[in-house]
């Protein structure tokens, strides 16, 4: 096997590699350990933001997570220190010395060095709670480890020092920081001139009696020095809305203070519902609320989501039906301007104007075609440009960043907020060469429309009278740039009858972007499967039924009926992630078809299903080669024949990993 240092590939290549495998720890760690050269361009990935990775691993317990993270807290010291004391004349770091660093104390050398400086990567410095790692490490006093940590110094000076070491190391390099409130003013303000490209802000452990202006007077400094910080999460105390004293008019002030927000993720701050009308909405492009608390009757939530202009995500909960009713009344109105448009410009009015110029050609009502002159006739081009409507927008501008990244370029918006001007035309090769407003106008009114709206990304919960309309009218709204959609129903528990009966969630128009739905209670019953058949790109499914749903007698029709629709979830060829919660009839019939028609499938779960049995689960095992998660009834298992069987099933496919629950 040749190593991948040997390999004749540019570093180029192997950085667009890495880039399929962002979200596949487990193949980044196996390329770490392969070579030297996949190793010094895979760190880079895994270190930016590792307490990160640990946190959100689901298979490791609390104590496994501990445990990594004191670990990983050691290596990162330990690079940190070993840089130091290798490199003294190195001018990159703010921790280089002669000696270690006073955070940590070397009773033994380690026997061997970090190969990489692993500090330098940790770019995504997201909160860490520093306590639990650092109360380990000064526990630490056998020879088998690198180094104790002082203790000389009380514990609270110790995480103060080590949260200000860790952004000290390469503060240019940072982009997002998530300290507690207290601390934030104490370790950022030194370094403000050298966070240059800090992006997001994150605030946590926040008590009720807080000083606000150290963190307003650093946010508008940095912004208007750098102006790159776009990003704020505000984490709030849980009790924060039972509290005496109201807290929202204070911390809405922080979002207030920078310049352009982008992203404001209050999804912890109880309070935030409260002054959503207070947030800015320039710039605002994704909003993540909490789901405790509904809207107050005083706001209207929707007339504040028509005036934001570039909003694509969105996190909050329902209490109108008519959420998105602008958005639905501004895509109707769009498109009967569009066709009034289209019908004016190859329309016989416009062929007689043009006709009634006296020198202008039938045929040259339509721009000539590539490669061919172009008329050079002024009287031309005034008509044309006399007899084509005026512009439906009038253009702004707006700024583009991604989550998690800076703002790098301004994009032409029109004042409609939710529909943007078709920019195909602008690499048309036609338009390149010729460039003349005929042809802009002609592609303006012909030319496929990108996105005529925004919101990629919605995630509401509510009662379902209002939670389904508003969701009906999301996806007619959003239909060219929906790609996340989120819904739990908040229904009393003692509903008997299924919001089925009455209500049902479909649609009849293409989902093109549609690839994670995800819908959680009475909602996911009143999904109609047949809709699937419109939503080519989706690659997540998850319907997760209420507990009581199908329970009595009562419900045995509705049962009935959900079991002759089911094989309709199979049109869904292209899913990867499919999930089904609760008691829905999945018959042996349906994971046949299943193991035929979803060839893609790497992960199946179909806990507290009803109707199959260990057939259905050898057809799914031996026909889904893809498959590496299945999880299924664990009373399939009990008796020692369906054991070896699932055992057999395992062992025909050992990617496999069967889940019994």
């Amino acid at each position: 096997m040749v190593l991948a240092s040997e390999l004749p590939i540019p570093d180029e290549c192997i950085d667009l590699i890495l880039a399929y495998l962002v979200d596949e720890r487990h193949a980044l760690h196996a390329l770490v350990c392969s070579s030297q050269k996949l190793l010094e361009r895979t760190a880079p990935i895994l270190y930016r933001s590792p307490f990160h990775l640990i946190e959100h691993e689901r298979r490791w317990s609390k104590e496994e997570k501990e445990r990594r993270s004191t670990a990983l807290l050691a290596l990162l010291l330990t690079s940190a220190t070993a840089i130091s004391t290798s490199s003294p004349s190195s001018s990159s770091s703010t921790l280089v010395c002669t000696t270690p660093p006073p955070i940590v104390s070397h009773r033994f050398r380690p026997p061997r060095l970090p190969t990489l400086d692993y500090l330098r990567f940790f770019t995504l410095q997201y909160h860490v709670d520093l306590w639990r790692p650092l109360v380990n490490l000064r526990a630490t006093v056998s020879a088998d480890n690198n180094y104790v940590v002082d203790n000389s110094k009380s514990m609270l000076d110790l995480v103060n020092e080590v949260a200000a070491a860790l952004i000290q190391y390469r503060p240019e390099d940072i982009r997002v920081i998530g300290q507690p409130i207290a601390r934030a003013p104490a370790v950022l303000v030194p370094n403000l001139q050298q966070l240059r490209n800090l992006v997001r802000l994150e605030l946590c452990e926040i008590p009720y009696s807080f000083m606000i202006e150290p963190i307003l007077e650093f946010i508008r400094v940095h912004d208007a020095t750098h102006h790159t910080l776009k990003e704020i999460k505000i984490k709030g105390n849980e009790d924060l809305g039972r509290h005496l004293q109201s807290t929202h008019t204070q911390l809405v002030r922080i979002v207030q203070a920078m310049r352009t927000p982008q992203v404001v993720d209050a999804r912890h701050w109880r309070e935030a519902i409260l002054v959503i009308d207070q947030i800015p909405v320039d710039c605002l492009r994704t909003l993540l609320l909490g789901m405790a608390d509904m809207p107050p009757s005083y706001i209207s939530v929707s007339d504040y989501l028509a005036l934001c202009p570039v909003l694509e995500a969105i996190r909050m909960p329902v209490r109108d039906e008519r959420l998105f009713a602008w958005a639905t009344k501004t895509r109707t109105t769009t498109e009967a301007t569009t066709t009034t448009r289209s019908d004016n410009y190859f329309g016989v009015d416009m062929m007689d104007r043009h006709i009634a110029g006296g020198s202008i050609a039938r045929s040259r009502s339509l721009p000539p075609p590539v490669g061919s002159a172009i008329p050079s006739d002024s009287r031309y081009l005034s008509s044309v440009s006399n007899s084509l409507s005026p512009p439906l927008f009038a253009p702004s501008l707006w700024t583009a960043a991604g989550t998690g990244a800076a703002a790098s370029a301004s994009t032409t918006l029109l004042s409609s907020p939710w529909q943007s001007k078709p920019q195909q035309y602008q690499n048309h090769p036609y338009h390149q060469q010729y460039n003349y407003q005929g042809y802009s106008e002609y592609q303006d009114v012909n030319g496929p429309s990108e996105g005529q709206a925004r919101l990629k990304s919605i995630e509401l919960c509510g009662e379902d009278r209002c939670l389904i309309p508003a969701l009906r009218d999301a996806l007619d709204a959003f239909r060219d740039s929906l790609e996340h959609l989120k819904a739990q129903s908040l229904a009393l528990m003692m509903t008997t009858v299924p919001v089925l009966n009455f209500m049902t969630l479909t649609w009849s128009w293409p989902m093109t972007r549609l690839t994670v739905l995800d819908l959680e209670g009475e909602v996911a019953s009143a999904f109609d499967l047949s809709a699937l058949r419109h939503c080519p790109e989706l690659t997540t499914l998850r319907l997760s039924l209420p507990p009581y749903m199908y329970s009595s007698s009562e419900d045995e029709a509705l049962f009935v009926e959900m079991a002759a629709r089911m094989s309709q979830i199979c049109l869904a060829t292209r899913l990867l992630d499919l999930e089904l919660q609760g008691k829905w009839p999945v018959s042996d019939t349906v994971l046949a078809m299943m193991a035929a028609q979803m060839r893609r499938l790497t992960r199946l779960w179909i806990v507290s299903c009803l109707g199959y049995t260990i057939e259905g689960v050898e057809i799914v095992g031996s026909g889904l080669e893809r498959l590496e998660s299945l999880a299924i009834n664990k009373w399939l298992g009990v008796h020692p024949p369906m054991r070896a069987r699932l055992n057999a099933v395992k062992a025909r496919n050992p990617r496999l990993d069967l889940v019994e629950e």
